[in-house]
């Protein structure tokens, strides 16, 4: 009777253990379900570069998100150069797959990219590329753009992206720019990428504040 006592004991302890357990993980789930309610912000950095500004505009502007939204910065340095003959649900690349979904997926867009040669950075259009067809999952989504470079501060490619994105269906915020002459004399970045400059700083703030407005009005 003491030994079947005794196990009768620990059996009910284990079932209160696993109960604790159950409900710990419920709880978790459920906190890991709301925070799936967010807003998500898709941040895109045109450049590959570890340590590069736009990659720190990018970090400032998490700084700047209110509460309900988070920013996320998508990695398109895996994605391999746009082919159409890959573009199918057989042969696509899991890496295309993933930021195709992450696209699909977001509630705004922003885009952090360099100029190059007048235009938007390689690896910024061909992410473009990739998510803008079977299917296009930048349609009908709220964006802004933003980049530092030389007299014009990426101005050239921030207008060349407007272009793009009126054949995608990207409404991209007008006010305010952020287009940052980095050689000006005034100490924009650190060596590490990130954005020092304090008036820049809340450019950018403006930015994210404005982006998250719009992306309210286009909801209505």
């Amino acid at each position: 009777a003491m030994s079947f006592s005794v196990l009768g004991m620990r059996s009910i302890a284990l079932l209160v253990v696993l109960h604790i357990v159950a409900i710990a993980a419920n709880r978790a789930n459920n906190r890991y379900d709301k925070s799936t309610n967010m807003k998500t912000i898709l941040a895109i950095c045109g450049s590959l570069r570890a340590k590069s500004g736009h990659r720190g505009l990018l970090r400032a502007a998490a700084t700047a998100v209110p509460e309900g939204w988070r920013l996320v910065i998508a990695d398109i340095s895996d994605l391999p150069v746009f082919n159409d003959d890959l573009n199918n649900d057989e042969d696509r690349p899991a890496s295309v797959q993933r930021f195709k979904e992450q696209v699909q997926q977001a509630d705004s867009i922003l885009i952090s990219s360099p100029e190059h040669n007048y235009g938007v950075a390689t690896a910024m259009k061909n992410a473009l590329d990739w998510a803008s067809t079977k299917p296009n999952c930048w349609d009908d989504k709220p964006a802004a753009v933003m980049g530092a470079g030389g007299m014009h501060g990426s101005g050239r490619a921030q207008y060349h992206f407007r272009q793009l994105a009126v054949f995608v269906n990207l409404h991209v915020i007008n006010k305010p720019e952020v287009q940052i002459n980095r050689y000006s004399g005034e100490t924009v970045f650190n060596d590490d990428g990130d954005l020092v400059s304090e008036t820049w700083k809340e450019r950018v703030h403006t930015l994210v504040q404005a982006l998250v407005v719009w992306s309210k009005r286009l909801e209505q």
